[in-house]
């Protein structure tokens, strides 16, 4: 049997640099990465903090402070290179099946 290691984390609001994530194989934030997310720096910040992390698959769940996501979705969407982004969608990694559902 296939043993994967999952990460989650959420509501790190701007602070996610000083956190030391723990080690695994999928990381998942399930929302509020930004304190006030209504500017593209945040999602930047975010997702260069992202790129420095080994875990061979991310993703990212908008959540209520993740205001860029409802207001600009093209443009949040294209600056989050570092994961992958569910938002009434899923994907499949290391054998799981991920679903996110947003209201």
């Amino acid at each position: 049997m296939l043993q994967v290691r999952i990460v989650c984390i959420s509501d790190t609001h701007d602070q996610h640099a000083k956190l030391s994530a723990p080690d695994g194989d999928l990381l998942i934030h399930t929302g509020d990465f930004s304190a006030f997310g209504d500017t593209p720096i945040e999602i930047i910040d975010f997702n260069q903090w992202l790129g420095t992390l080994l875990h061979k698959y991310k993703v990212v769940i908008a959540g209520n402070h993740d205001r860029i996501f409802e207001q600009h979705p093209g443009v949040a969407r294209q600056l989050l290179t570092n994961a992958i982004y569910l938002e009434n969608s899923g994907v499949e990694l290391a054998g799981l099946k991920l679903w996110a559902a947003l209201h």
